[in-house]
């Protein structure tokens, strides 16, 4: 009789020993599953710098999170010209393209905006051979900037375009004329660096108007001559 007391004894021993055991990762709490790496924020670009009009403009991008996306095409002056409405894949890109109409619409610098449910990005493109007027013999030296640029130096200061999209799209500019602007320097350096915030700060203040096109230039000059842009 004492000897089946202590075998019982010895098996619900090893019992509770067993369940203290599994206990802690039985009773643990439950974090569901890993999350994977951080996704790369969302961008949209285009095939080209400039189209004409009735171009096909392909319009591509990655980093979506939600099902659907928005493209929406602002005119120069900031104006929504259309809405176009595309879905991602399973790896987060979209793609869709834009009939850019033959007439109805102005020449100039032209912003693309994707949106989903969390994320907004931004890219620009010009549309159409821009006219630059020849300026008389007195006026050689003079800077000429189309007033229309100051929309996108304002978008680019507040952040909603990126320093490669307005960079590019004044180098451009610059090289097609569109820009005039005397005494261009050449480039003295190659900076990894990137765009200083005074040149930044600078556009948004010419967007403003509380400084002067030459003023805004010498941001310009600056940025020649680190090689962000070349010309």
């Amino acid at each position: 009789m004492k000897k089946r007391f202590v075998l019982v004894f010895s098996v619900l021993l090893l019992v509770v020993i067993g369940l203290f055991s599994v206990m802690p990762s039985a009773f643990a709490p439950y974090h569901g599953k890993q999350q994977s790496e951080a996704q790369q924020p969302m961008s949209v670009s285009t095939e080209k710098p400039s189209y004409n009009f009735g171009d096909i403009l392909w319009i591509n991008g990655q980093g979506a999170e939600s099902y659907s996306i928005s493209i929406i095409i602002l005119s120069p002056s900031g104006e929504e010209i259309t809405e176009i409405s595309t879905f991602k894949t399973t790896g987060g890109e979209f793609s869709t393209i834009w009939i850019i109409p033959k007439s109805g619409i102005e020449k100039g610098m032209y912003t693309i905006e994707a949106r989903d449910s969390t994320q907004t990005a931004q890219t620009t493109f010009i549309l159409g051979k821009l006219e630059v007027k020849p300026q008389p013999e007195q006026s050689e030296s003079k800077v000429t900037i189309p007033d229309w640029i100051r929309n996108n130096a304002k978008w680019w200061a507040e952040g909603q375009i990126g320093d490669s999209d307005f960079t590019n799209g004044i180098q451009f500019m610059i090289k097609e004329n569109i820009i005039s602007i005397p005494d261009l320097p050449e480039q003295t350096t190659e900076t990894t660096e990137g765009v200083p915030d005074w040149v930044r700060n600078n556009a948004g203040w010419w967007a403003d108007g509380l400084i002067s096109d030459d003023d805004f230039v010498s941001g310009i000059k600056y940025l020649v001559e680190q090689g962000i842009i070349r010309v």
